[in-house]
C-alpha cells in the first residue's frame, strides 16, 4: 500500500484502521467483533475467556448469521492485533477469582499529540495508524 493511499484513507471520514490492517470484509469485521469484545469485558481478556470466544465464533453465536474459523481468528486477526502492539499479554487482577491472571490487553499507543513533520514516510503512516487505533479505542470506551 502506498503511504498517500494509507494517510488519505485514515484522514477521511469513512477512514478506519481496521481497513488498513486487514483486506477481507469478513477480517475486518471480526477484529471489530474482537476488539468491542474485549472492551466490554473491561479492555482485558484471559486466554480461556479468548478462546470462549472464538469457539462462539467458529459456532456462529458470537453474531446472528456470522461464522468465522478459530484457527483463522488466532492466526490473521488476533496475531497481527498482537504483533503490532495493539493488544498485549499482561498480568492483570481479576476481580472474580481475586488473583493475579495472564491476561491480553488492549493497548493504548502512546504517540505525540502532533504527527511527525516533514513529507511522506513510515513514521508519519505509523503515527496516523496508531492515532486511529487510539479513536477506536476512545470512541469505543466513551459508547460503553
Amino acid at each position: 500500500m502506498k503511504l498517500d493511499k494509507g494517510i488519505k484513507m485514515l484522514n477521511s471520514e469513512i477512514g478506519d484502521v481496521f481497513e488498513l490492517l486487514y483486506r477481507c470484509d469478513k477480517t475486518r469485521h471480526t477484529a471489530k467483533l474482537l476488539v468491542e469484545w474485549l472492551i466490554r469485558k473491561g479492555g482485558y481478556a484471559t486466554p480461556s475467556e479468548l478462546s470462549d470466544f472464538a469457539w462462539k465464533l467458529q459456532r456462529g453465536l458470537a453474531e446472528k448469521d456470522f461464522k468465522y474459523r478459530r484457527s483463522s481468528l488466532y492466526r490473521t486477526v488476533f496475531r497481527r492485533l498482537l504483533d503490532f502492539g495493539f493488544i498485549n499479554e499482561q498480568q492483570v487482577y481479576d476481580a472474580k477469582s481475586g488473583r493475579v491472571v495472564q491476561a491480553y490487553v488492549l493497548i493504548k499507543q502512546p504517540i505525540p499529540r502532533r504527527p511527525p513533520l516533514g513529507g511522506k514516510s513510515f513514521w508519519k503512516l505509523a503515527w496516523h495508524i496508531s492515532h486511529a487505533w487510539n479513536s477506536v479505542i476512545e470512541q469505543a470506551v466513551t459508547k460503553g
